[in-house]
């Protein structure tokens, strides 16, 4: 499971995937979107108060990867979620 290059198809559990990152302006959110043929998620990471995040820390590789990592894990885990299509270009 890699999300960090577009230089070669990026697999997570033998499955096509892509992720697409993004931050507000003035830093106050951030997002990340990974998709496949077979479901989409997205994460989104903030402050409860519009407060920016930190502008050090406050990447969505950083915030958000590892959570987005646990949750396809998981998820991959499931019974129901076999299903392994290939992006078809």
């Amino acid at each position: 499971y890699r999300l960090d290059t577009l230089a070669a198809p990026v697999y997570w559990d033998e499955r096509d995937v892509a992720g697409k990152t993004g931050t507000t302006e003035e830093n106050k959110d951030v997002l990340l979107v990974v998709y496949s043929p077979d479901f989409v998620t997205l994460a989104w990471g903030g402050n409860n108060n519009n407060d920016p995040i930190n502008q050090y820390l406050g990447w969505p590789g950083y915030l958000l990867a590892p959570w987005v990592r646990n949750y396809m894990r998981d998820l991959g885990n499931v019974g129901w979620f076999n299903q392994k299509s290939r992006f078809n270009f």
